[in-house]
């Protein structure tokens, strides 16, 4: 069953079609102008999680989780992913631009090669909706609506930076230095790093904490209450500038 849900999380898309433009002053939209979303669609506009926590894999600790999330814009296009870190040294997550389209009862779902797949979904009440597994009357997960402000959603996935061969000078062309971190649609993080040195030097740590942006900024709340706020700058939509506190200084990191 987790197999099935973990696919299925990966066809949470939505669908944009575009009807082209003739040569004459006709009342077909143009090419470049998204068809707007019907009633349906206009209701799941926003960003969508799923949670599972404890991890269902039945390892880690009571910290441990499993986040599937997706994001409908108004002009039909959407991101899906998955998050989940398990212990220090597992940590997964996954990213993807997809389209969709719905109706009354169901959804569809275009892949990036053209395959569409529809399952039956039922909105509980504005913000908590069941989305059923493709083909299936009895497997759903129930997804709750986040509040999250356009920056936000940019940001939402696991993020990392690395450096390879590790700075120490230490070790063979293999070792290395990564730090990343993690936005989840509830505005949970984790931060955290791992580095391989030598067979005998491999060290990892993380933490969890909250976050939330504006259009230049970010901030970091510890769990202590303590924030950490430092700019940033999208160069495109998987790599990001992330600036020290107070600094000119900068670490690039790639969407995973």
């Amino acid at each position: 069953m987790k197999k099935l849900f973990k696919k299925f999380i990966y066809l949470i898309v939505i669908c944009i079609t575009v009807v082209s433009c003739s040569s004459d002053d006709s009342e077909t939209p143009n090419a470049q102008e998204p068809i707007p979303s019907n009633n349906y669609e206009n209701k799941f506009v926003g960003t969508w999680q799923y949670m599972e926590t404890p991890h269902s894999s039945g390892v880690g600790g009571p910290t441990s989780f499993y986040k599937s999330y997706f994001t409908i814009n108004s002009d039909r296009t959407a991101a899906t992913g998955f998050n989940e870190f398990i212990t220090a040294t597992q940590n997964n997550s996954s990213f993807d631009n997809r389209t969709f389209s719905a109706t009354a009862t169901t959804y569809t779902f275009t892949l990036p090669n053209g395959t569409q797949e529809t399952g039956n979904y039922e909105f509980i009440d504005l913000t908590h909706i069941k989305m059923y597994s493709p083909g299936s009357t009895t497997l759903f997960r129930i997804y709750t609506k986040q509040n999250l402000n356009a920056n936000e959603v940019k940001l939402i996935g696991k993020w990392q930076y690395m450096v390879t061969p590790h700075p120490s000078g230490l070790g063979g062309p293999t070792s290395f230095y990564k730090t990343y971190f993690i936005c989840n649609a509830d505005k949970t993080s984790v931060r955290g790093f791992s580095e391989f040195i030598t067979s005998t030097q491999q060290f990892s740590g993380s933490e969890f904490c909250t976050w939330s942006a504006t259009g230049t900024t970010g901030t970091w709340t510890l769990p202590n209450g303590t924030q950490e706020t430092g700019n940033y700058e999208f160069i495109d939509a998987t790599h990001v500038k992330m600036y020290q506190t107070g600094s000119t200084s900068f670490t690039i990191y790639t969407k995973q």
